[in-house]
């Protein structure tokens, strides 16, 4: 009997985790390619879109009517949506990836108003930044983000390096 208590007891924390782990502002329709749960807070940060690769091969050339969009807040509460409308992803996006001594820093980026936001994936950071009007405000990531693979390949960063590539 206590073999089945056990069994039990590790399948509740696995479906409890896993239901944890599944809170995203991304709908199934979408690709999901980043989204954490800010550190001390229930707000979510995700970022969700199409699919914006022309190949399936990592220098794939972004599609013309591929869209992304950052959300932010609480599950079914959003407080941000940017862009409110689904426009072509490389009018609001950049991407920027730094290589220093076998470290990676990711960073997707849009300005919206008078700031500026980092969706950042580095050794040192794991969250988003925001910055303007004389302020800095750093939303790390509590734990690990959920960046999930696509067609063979780590999506978001293809997509921080193929908005790199497009500057």
């Amino acid at each position: 009997m206590p073999h089945l208590y056990y069994k039990l007891l590790l399948s509740a924390c696995l479906s409890a985790s896993l239901v944890a782990n599944a809170q995203t502002h991304c709908t199934k329709n979408e690709v999901e390619y980043f989204t954490c749960k800010i550190s001390g807070s229930e707000k979510i940060v995700s970022i969700c879109g199409s699919d914006f690769r022309a190949g399936t091969h990592a220098l794939a050339e972004i599609v013309d009517d591929a869209w992304l969009q950052y959300r932010f807040g609480k599950p079914g509460q959003l407080e941000l949506v940017f862009p409110a409308k689904r426009h072509p992803l490389l009018s609001h996006f950049s991407g920027e990836l730094i290589l220093s001594n076998d470290r990676r820093l990711y960073a997707l980026t849009f300005k919206r108003r008078s700031y500026s936001y980092e969706i950042l994936y580095s050794p040192g950071f794991r969250g988003v930044t925001v910055q303007g009007l004389g302020s800095n405000v750093k939303l790390p990531c509590d734990g690990e983000p959920k960046i999930p693979l696509g067609k063979g390949l780590n999506d978001f960063y293809e997509l921080v390096i193929t908005l790199n590539r497009q500057k």
